[in-house]
């Protein structure tokens, strides 16, 4: 990951695009990123983690009403086709990592209260 910006310093042609700004490091987009950065194998494994803890979260035996808002959570971070920053540059990761811990941390909670 992030190896694209140093691929590209060195070329001309991604610094004249955009009135010179320069690399632009991330496409705006959770999957595409993934998949310029680390290649189709990359965007592979990316798709199964996220798969992984769809199932975890549809898997548990939490309350209805935790089950849903984790779902509707999940699917809003994680939504396909929606405009979104960075993963691993900026603090957008950081919140949307920690977002998903305390989804599985509340899941993993109310199963230990049954």
């Amino acid at each position: 990951m992030n190896n694209f910006k140093i691929l590209c310093e060195g070329k001309e042609m991604y610094n004249s695009q955009l009135d010179n700004v320069g690399c632009v490091t991330h496409p705006h987009n959770h999957y595409l990123q993934w998949l310029v950065e680390t290649g189709p194998i990359g965007l592979i494994l990316f798709i199964t983690y996220i798969i992984l803890i769809f199932k975890h979260i549809l898997k548990n035996e939490s309350n209805y009403e935790l089950k849903l808002i984790s779902i509707v959570v999940f699917t809003i971070l994680f939504w396909p086709i929606m405009s979104t920053g960075s993963l691993t540059k900026n603090w957008l990761g950081v919140s949307t990592f920690f977002i998903l811990g305390i989804i599985i941390f509340l899941d993993k909670v109310q199963t230990y209260k049954k």
